[in-house]
């Protein structure tokens, strides 16, 4: 079998504990895939702007950012697949009857939570995406969204996709991300749930 590409998720994956990789072990390891014609691939929730900073010395890798909606390569740019604004309001919309929740409306450059949300929630956002701004209403937001980040009561979770799912039908997937998170992503992006969660 000849391979031509390796692709790898970050956290928990490619990246340590310490949310870090061997530097120098990764650029002896990428220059023999380089050699041998393989192409290297990073494939992450997180977003590809924040990607692009963290392999800026590798301007030739692919890059695919939250959760798959985002594809992004220096010399390509960045491509993403968004929700509509309709969409997004539709999607807070079904969102709103539960109280309990926290949620993050992902952008392709910034992410935004409430001023008022749970403090341990924001500070997990925060160390988690690139640039994150709080702000009032999540309705007034005009940034186009990739992906809605929520997190939940654990033993919600699973109930929570199981009503979701036809509320949101052809608008937003939701795909667990372990009891106590779940991502909205875009209908027309089909993504399969994510192994780990970062909080």
């Amino acid at each position: 079998m000849t391979i031509k590409l390796i692709a790898t998720d970050m956290d928990g994956t490619f990246l340590n504990d310490h949310g870090d990789y061997d530097q120098e072990r990764f650029a002896n390891d990428y220059a023999a895939l380089q050699r041998r014609g393989i192409q290297f691939v990073i494939a992450s929730g997180h977003q590809a702007a924040e990607l692009a900073t963290t392999f800026s010395a590798y301007p030739e890798m692919w890059l695919i950012g939250g959760n798959g909606a985002e594809l992004w390569q220096r010399e390509a740019g960045l491509k993403a697949a968004t929700f509509s604004p309709q969409a997004t309001q539709q999607v807070l919309a079904a969102l709103a009857p539960y109280p309990e929740l926290q949620v993050a409306l992902c952008g392709t450059q910034t992410v935004h939570v409430l001023a008022h949300a749970n403090p341990q929630f924001v500070a997990n956002m925060r160390d988690y995406y690139y640039q994150l701004e709080t702000c009032a209403d999540l309705t007034t937001v005009t940034d186009p969204v990739v992906k809605f980040d929520v997190i939940c009561p654990a033993a919600m979770t699973d109930q929570l996709v199981y009503e979701l799912t036809p509320k949101l039908a052809g608008i937003a997937v939701p795909a667990s991300g372990g009891q106590g998170s779940m991502d909205l992503d875009s209908a027309g992006n089909a993504q399969r749930p994510r192994p780990q969660t970062a909080w």
